[in-house]
């Protein structure tokens, strides 16, 4: 339930920053499962689930996929943030160190850097 519930606060706060082009990843085969559903299911997710997508189709081109758990180290750096600190709310234009430390060891192993710049 609370990774659902996450999905729909994400895409609730994205909604009035993109116009398009939006991707949900999730590492709850659950969830992405029932987001990708057609029809309503009888799960505990359901109002959740179609809450959020009904805010999705206000969102030409979304697209939902479901991510490794163990390649989703930010989001749950984030969660845990948020549990040790008791933040509430949505980080726009910052974030905690950690997650900088993450993005930085993701970095190294993905970007290329130019040595000549």
């Amino acid at each position: 339930m609370a990774e659902g519930i996450a999905v729909l606060e994400g895409v609730k706060a994205i909604i009035t920053l993109a116009s398009t082009h939006v991707v949900v990843e999730c590492d709850n085969a659950n969830v992405i499962k029932e987001l990708k559903m057609k029809d309503r299911s009888d799960s505990q997710l359901d109002f959740v689930i179609s809450d959020t997508k009904d805010l999705l189709s206000l969102l030409p081109g979304y697209k939902v996929q479901k991510v490794n758990g163990a390649g989703n180290f930010v989001a749950h750096d984030i969660a845990s943030f948020r549990k040790n600190v008791g933040y509430v709310g949505v980080l726009l234009d910052s974030f905690p160190s950690c997650v900088l430390e993450r993005v930085n060891m993701d970095c190294k192993d993905y970007c290329i850097v130019d040595s000549a710049g």
